[in-house]
């Protein structure tokens, strides 16, 4: 594997081009609402894609109480899958927090999760 395919992708593709362009008269104009709310039109190439779209941020107690809360509300078999998913994604994030406070450096000399 090349250092390249190691590297974490920046530009995430969230929405198929194919599926845009039913939303326009074809794929260069494309009408949209922009993230301020404003409306746009694009091409389907450049709406289809944002960068960091995937990137997670640090779930508060607050988050966590919301979460809880709404997944309550499902059939007990999933609400206990839902927590099974909650506990592993809080297990990573306080795996970061001990990652990040020791400062623990990649071998490009950098701190990997930025």
């Amino acid at each position: 594997m090349s250092r390249k395919e190691l590297e974490a992708k920046k530009r995430h593709h969230f929405v198929w081009a194919k599926y845009l362009a039913r939303w326009g008269s074809g794929t260069k104009n494309v009408f949209y609402t922009t993230k301020t709310g404003k409306f746009a039109h694009d091409s389907v190439r450049a709406i289809a894609a944002d960068d960091y779209f995937y990137k997670t941020t640090t779930l508060t107690s607050k988050h966590v109480e919301v979460i809880k809360g709404l997944s309550r509300l499902s059939p007990d078999h999933l609400h206990q899958q839902h927590m099974s998913y909650l506990n592993d994604f809080l297990m990573m994030q306080q795996a970061e927090g001990v990652y990040r406070k020791y400062g623990i450096q990649n071998q490009g000399g950098g701190t990997s999760m930025q």
